[in-house]
């Protein structure tokens, strides 16, 4: 996973961006806090994780028949 620090090495100093490291036990649930930042840092098995737990509870509420429409 790309790092913070890996990150602010390429970008310009001048450059002032909110990174935020989404990720572990602990990491929240808050789509807000997420919607902040300009980069969210994490691992493609965190994301593929947390989209089946988010597709799942759409398919509780009758919600995911939408999203194949949207498709």
């Amino acid at each position: 996973m790309l790092t913070q620090d890996q990150l602010e090495q390429h970008v310009d100093e001048h450059v002032q961006l909110q990174i935020f490291t989404y990720y572990g036990q602990s990491r929240t649930s808050n789509v807000k806090q997420l919607a902040e930042n300009d980069i969210v840092l994490t691992t493609y098995q965190t994301l593929a994780a947390d989209s089946k737990v988010y597709i799942c509870s759409l398919s509780h509420t009758g919600l995911s028949d939408d999203l194949g429409q949207m498709q």
